[in-house]
């Protein structure tokens, strides 16, 4: 069976995990999930494609239990990536209140993308495995090109970074805070001789900086929709910054505008005083948090170009929601058989950008000469300068 063209839905998932008793309830009308009406739901950002293992691999590993699912859970490999266990409990963690959090500097930065009831308690989470339907390619595209509406109806929003510890993150955050105000006060006092600085410091940073969720193109569209986004730990910790006296959890958007400081201290400074970070500096221009600071979709797209992905045509699906845009498979109303190539998605996606955004679409330079009567699409040799 086709998804309906005209979606009853409105801006509610199609189904929504009840943690208490971990069942996936699909969406009826009235806005019903099993006997709940409009519930509040949080949502989970993590990453495991990369690690899903076939059916004839490691066979005695079992998926996470779901209930009222008719498709079977992913498999993950748990030597790679992480155990069903560790994903139980962060389920379970996701939806238990946040303490009040202090004010954050850079919540304007946030411009109303973010809901600010960290007490509220809920019972419902969205995260893709139990809420997507993994069987039927029509009903997951359908879901995929709708993920705007299910990140900003949620009312708190995770991201689960399981490949490091709480302890890693702490010092890896007290670190990020730490340079950051040495190159920030350098920079101030006009100094130009090498800065000295921990190795061990950086070292802690880069190891950070290269969590998957930090390379995968599905959470970069993520990251961009929820940057209040809280950080947790590979044990579900929420991750504070408290040997620097910081209380209050650590979101998205406080990590990207901390390394877009440090980036921009670091570059401007002597060569000399640049040569221990550049490993860092190449990390961070990998992780997109640059282009999730400058709040710019367009540098956004061409950094997905960048990414490793499974399938082709995923460079277009997977960033398209950062303009709120439903295209090929996923648009409303297309036929279920319709599979269009990457070119043809890439042609689509650029006559889009240009009917909703005439003038965002053309702030681009091409780095290489395009096909005559092509200047005006945006293409993954493209570049977009950083927003200063």
């Amino acid at each position: 069976m086709s998804p309906p063209d005209d979606d009853p839905r409105g801006d509610w998932p199609q189904r929504l995990l009840h943690v208490p008793t971990m069942t996936s309830f699909e969406w009826q009308p009235g806005n019903r999930y099993g006997s709940y009406r409009c519930p509040q739901y949080n949502a989970l950002s993590y990453t495991w494609g990369r690690w899903k293992l076939d059916d004839e691999v490691m066979t005695d590993i079992k998926a996470i239990e779901v209930s009222g699912v008719p498709w079977l859970l992913p498999r993950i490999d748990p030597t790679e990536h992480f155990t069903a266990e560790a994903f139980f409990q962060v389920i379970q963690k996701a939806i238990e209140p946040v303490p009040i959090l202090l004010f954050d500097e850079n919540q304007a930065a946030l411009k109303g993308r973010y809901i600010d009831n960290m007490t509220t308690n809920v019972e419902f989470l969205w995260v893709d495995v139990a809420c997507i339907d993994q069987d039927f390619p029509a009903w997951a595209m359908r879901e995929i090109g709708r993920q705007i509406k299910i990140f900003h109806g949620a009312c708190r929003t995770f991201i689960w970074l399981n490949h490091s510890t709480a302890l890693d993150l702490e010092r890896a955050m007290t670190c990020i805070l730490e340079l950051k105000e040495l190159t920030a006060q350098r920079h101030h006092r006009h100094e130009s001789q090498p800065t000295t600085w921990h190795a061990t410091g950086i070292e802690r940073i880069v190891r950070f900086l290269k969590e998957p969720w930090l390379s995968s193109l599905w959470t970069l569209q993520e990251a961009f929709l929820c940057p209040g986004a809280l950080l947790m730990s590979q044990e579900g910790a929420f991750v504070s910054g408290k040997a620097l006296g910081r209380k209050d959890p650590i979101r998205l958007s406080n990590i990207c505008h901390w390394c877009k400081d440090i980036y921009h201290y670091c570059a401007i400074g002597e060569v000399s005083s640049r040569l221990q970070t550049t490993s860092l500096l190449s990390e961070i221009e990998r992780s997109g948090l640059l282009e999730l600071a400058d709040d710019n979709p367009l540098a956004l797209y061409i950094m997905a170009q960048k990414r490793n992905v499974s399938k082709e045509v995923d460079h277009i699906y997977g960033i398209m929601q950062i303009f709120d845009l439903q295209l090929g498979s996923s648009a409303p109303g297309a036929h279920v058989n319709y599979l269009p190539s990457l070119e043809e998605l890439e042609q689509e996606f650029g006559v889009a950008l240009l009917l909703k955004y005439p003038i965002l679409s053309q702030l681009h330079v091409h780095t290489v000469n395009s096909e005559l009567g092509k200047g005006w699409l945006v293409s993954r040799t493209s570049e977009i300068p950083h927003l200063n």
